[in-house]
Order: structure tokens, then sequence, then C-alpha cells
């Protein structure tokens, strides 16, 4: 992963999170968009990489928390930079493949 971060959460829906989201690049804030339509039930932990041995247990209490609907353990600002679609996010953004 380019940017040395995790891959922590719950799987979007590639087609309906493109078709939801293709104005990004031109759209308003990001309180005006939708929720990210997500595949029901499917969680990944992925790309732990040499520090997987201290974030997979925060990745283990942050699925717990999403799935149990429990406060998270991270804050707001920081869930952006684990979850899955912060690559497709990107390449809507720039229109690049990564």
């Amino acid at each position: 992963v380019n940017d040395h971060c995790p891959v922590i959460g719950p799987v979007i829906a590639d087609a309906q999170f493109r078709e939801s989201f293709a104005r990004l690049p031109h759209g308003p804030f990001a309180a005006a968009w939708p929720d990210a339509p997500l595949l029901p039930g499917l969680f990944v932990t992925l790309a732990h990489g040499s520090r997987g041995t201290s974030t997979v247990f925060l990745a283990a209490e942050l699925i717990a928390d999403m799935v149990c609907g429990t406060p998270r353990c991270i804050t707001d600002d920081l869930l952006p930079a684990v979850l899955p679609q912060r690559f497709l996010v990107r390449e809507l953004r720039v229109g690049t493949r990564e």
C-alpha cells in the first residue's frame, strides 16, 4: 500500500460507490454526500506489513466496534486513513488508478 497504512473496515460496493460519488472531483463538501454503499457483513483487515504485530490489535478492535455499533477506538479524523474506500476516493478525485 503506497501510503503505508493498513486497510481496515467494511468493504464498499464498487459499482454503486462509483455511481454515487462520480461527481466527487467537482462536488460539495463531505457533509452533503450519501453514506458509502457497503457489502453487508464484509469487513477486511489487510496490508499491515512490518508493523502488523502492533496494528492488528487496533484493527481487530476497530472492526469489533463497527460490527457491534459501539464507539470507535479511533477518532473520526483518523478513520479515513485506514478505510478501504480511500483508494477509490483518491482515484475518483485525481482520475488515476493505484
